[in-house]
């Protein structure tokens, strides 16, 4: 649900002759990030599943508490 919605106000925002860059730039900023996660999320589950849920968990929470989306902008 929430990639339509990012996906609208990304495109509403970004000017037309900008938008294919800036949408790569996104693009290869989640693939950096997956890329981290990852092995990250893997040892930590080898170590121990808890910690693993534990810390994905954590992270999205924060995530979400980092990363504003203005409310006008959804309308």
């Amino acid at each position: 649900m929430s990639s339509p919605l990012l996906s609208d106000h990304m495109n509403r925002h970004i000017e037309s002759g900008n938008r294919a860059t800036v949408l790569s730039g996104v693009s290869m900023i989640e693939r950096v990030i997956i890329m981290v996660m990852y092995p990250v999320t893997g040892l930590l589950a080898d170590h121990s599943l808890a910690a693993a849920f534990l810390f994905l968990g954590t992270t999205g929470v924060a995530f979400s508490f980092i990363v504003k989306v203005e409310a006008d902008a959804m309308a």
